[in-house]
């Protein structure tokens, strides 16, 4: 609503429709597949202030989005103590996997 008052009032109504028309904002499931429907390859940042996915969380995830269990893969970012193995982590997941299948990479990060 500020936004409009600003040096950006030009293009206030373009971000207001974005963030509260086009984006989905009701759960991560809708989010994921509100964004997949636009884009095959996908990089997404979602804040929140929800708990952390479980592991059935992640499984019942991987259902709603079709996606093979095998494909889906959750980590918390605290695990990794340098860079170097989080980056691993992450090329392996992507490099063990068949480059045509779809893939989710979760990385979790508590806040608190």
């Amino acid at each position: 609503a500020r936004l409009s008052h600003t040096r950006l009032s030009g293009i206030a109504k373009k971000y207001w429709n974005i963030y509260f028309e086009r984006q989905e904002h009701t759960c991560l499931k809708g989010c994921l597949l509100a964004e997949t429907r636009e884009e095959e390859n996908l990089c997404l940042q979602v804040t929140t202030h929800s708990r952390l996915l479980t592991s059935p969380d992640v499984e019942q995830l991987s259902s709603d989005l079709l996606l093979k269990p095998e494909n889906v893969h959750c980590v918390l970012l605290q695990q990794f103590h340098t860079e170097q193995q989080f980056l691993r982590e992450v090329s392996t997941f992507f490099e063990r996997q068949l480059q045509s299948q779809p893939k989710l990479l979760v990385v979790q990060c508590d806040s608190g």
